[in-house]
């Protein structure tokens, strides 16, 4: 087995390093909103508690009789607890929160498979080194792409890309327009009404 060459150690250990990096630092964002989304669902669950307590006394209170403040007060109980119901219900941090759990756990493991490689380079051919490399590179992806984050982001890229072709186009067709006024006035050519708008 041949050992890496001082530039090539040094290409793969810097190539390597920005990876692990980058995978530590994504797995770090990851356990944020994992714990973010855990204290929202449980700051709404609390709330959730609290509010059904609430109506559940307002619903006595009006069945004893005792007056229109109560009536109020369980109806506006009763209608904030179906909106924190319903945000729950849509937004399923519970579930989000697994998710991004999920993605961080799998991307310390992904850095700490880059720190393993680094350290073991000396002692691996070169072809391997590219090939678990490239394995790691694609696991990594694979994690990111999964995550519903990057869904997110990938979906309002896409819209950003769209609007910005389009945009594009629009400015030649306006680009192509002004040429095509300016080359009929200087050789004196009647200009079509759909070019003079």
């Amino acid at each position: 087995m041949a050992a890496l060459s001082l530039e090539d150690r040094k290409e793969y250990t810097q190539e390597l390093g920005n990876m692990e990096i980058q995978a530590y630092t994504d797995c770090l964002e990851h356990k944020y909103w994992s714990q973010r989304e855990t204290l929202i669902n449980t700051i709404l669950k609390w709330i959730e508690i609290a509010l059904s307590g609430l109506t559940t006394v307002a619903f006595f209170a009006v069945v004893f009789d005792s007056g229109d403040l109560v009536e109020k007060l369980g109806a506006s109980c009763a209608l904030i607890l179906f909106i924190v119901t319903a945000l729950m219900a849509n937004f399923k941090y519970a579930e989000s929160a697994t998710i991004h759990a999920k993605t961080a756990n799998n991307l310390e493991k992904i850095s700490h498979e880059y720190k393993i490689l680094i350290t073991d380079l000396d002692d691996i051919p070169s072809k391997e080194i590219k090939s678990r490399r490239d394995g790691l590179k694609d696991r990594y992806f694979d994690e990111k792409s999964a995550c519903p984050l990057m869904k997110k982001l990938n979906a309002a890229a896409a819209i950003s890309v769209a609007n910005d072709v389009e945009s594009h186009f629009k400015l030649q067709e306006q680009i192509i327009n002004i040429r095509d006024k300016k080359f009929a006035k200087m050789m004196k050519i009647d200009v079509p009404e759909e070019i003079k708008e």
